[in-house]
């Protein structure tokens, strides 16, 4: 008799075991591990038109990348110029493929740790080739051992992931930070001349069977490959936005021979204020603050510097 109250009792649990597992089942409640999704966004770069930064804070205007041939162009309120290539691929370059590193929470948790709130996010509006559009909440950046992280989140979904690059920074760039301040860029393996005007020097290079050449005399060719390569990258510290040369004369004056892309002119102007302006060919939309204490002896030096045996002049490159 106990024997039959104990298989009735077991057979009425197991039942009551097996409705559940169909109840849960059945409405979603089985337990399950969670699971994200591997990538935030991914289209293809070459489609996009432009991408507009919208900042929720109120000291920071709109910012407009937009496409212009093989160039990429920025508007700000009432100012366009060109954007540099290589800057803008930290903006451009991860959208093609934002995988994820980690999720790092949902929208109601980890927001205000993140800068996703409506008062400090930035606002990413891609615009792609047909009239498609996506977008995407950027917030801070964080930094691991081997590259930063940008947090990001997908508006109208609840799920903050962290990715891997340079996007938050990119975000957070004031327009006056994305003006180019180049004053000489390229590949002097092509460069064939060089010709430097300022007072007292006027005198070039030429390369002639591959080998550097002064005025057609010898030279220090180690000297001079070290100075071309730190001058193929040089940069200023300030654009001079507003600035204008009108009835300004050129002090100095450098043109590069490019085989390939044809001369790189720079010149530099004194204003009656007792600065000076650089304007280069390289960077034709700005010109450029030139500190005459620190780039005149960097970039223009004497002839004597060139000679075999002679002694450095200016900072080294």
């Amino acid at each position: 008799m106990f024997g039959n109250v104990r298989i009735r009792a077991l057979l009425i649990v197991l039942a009551a075991m097996v409705l559940i597992w169909i109840i849960g089942d059945r409405f979603g409640m089985r337990a399950r591990e969670r699971t994200y999704r591997d990538v935030v966004l991914t289209l293809d770069t070459a489609q996009v038109q432009a991408i507009t930064v919208t900042s929720r804070r109120q000291d920071r205007m709109p910012l407009r990348f937009f496409r212009d041939g093989a160039l990429w162009r920025l508007t700000a309120g009432r100012d366009t110029f060109r954007v540099e290539r290589e800057a803008f691929q930290d903006l451009l370059g991860p959208l093609g493929d934002l995988r994820v590193k980690r999720e790092v929470g949902t929208m109601d948790l980890v927001k205000d740790r993140y800068d996703l709130t409506d008062t400090l996010a930035e606002l990413l509006t891609i615009e792609l080739a047909g009239g498609d559009r996506r977008e995407l909440l950027v917030g801070k950046s964080t930094f691991s051992p081997k590259a930063p992280w940008s947090h990001v989140n997908v508006p109208g979904e609840k799920e903050v992931f962290a990715v891997v690059g340079k996007l938050s920074m990119a975000t957070e760039m004031r327009a006056e930070e994305w003006r180019p301040r180049t004053v000489v860029k390229g590949d002097p393996g092509r460069w064939t001349a060089l010709h430097f005007q300022f007072p007292g020097n006027d005198y070039r290079f030429d390369r002639i069977n591959g080998e550097w050449r002064l005025d057609s005399a010898s030279c220090d060719t180690a000297r001079v490959a070290k100075y071309l390569q730190s001058l193929a990258h040089s940069d200023a510290h300030f654009v001079a936005v507003g600035a204008r040369l009108d009835g300004l004369g050129t002090v100095a004056r450098l043109e590069i021979t490019d085989r390939l892309l044809g001369p790189i002119v720079v010149q530099v102007y004194p204003t009656p204020d007792g600065r000076f302006l650089l304007h280069s060919t390289a960077n034709p939309d700005n010109l450029l603050w030139f500190d005459v204490e620190r780039e005149l002896p960097r970039l223009f030096r004497p002839r004597e510097n060139w000679l075999v045996g002679a002694a450095p002049a200016g900072p080294p490159m």
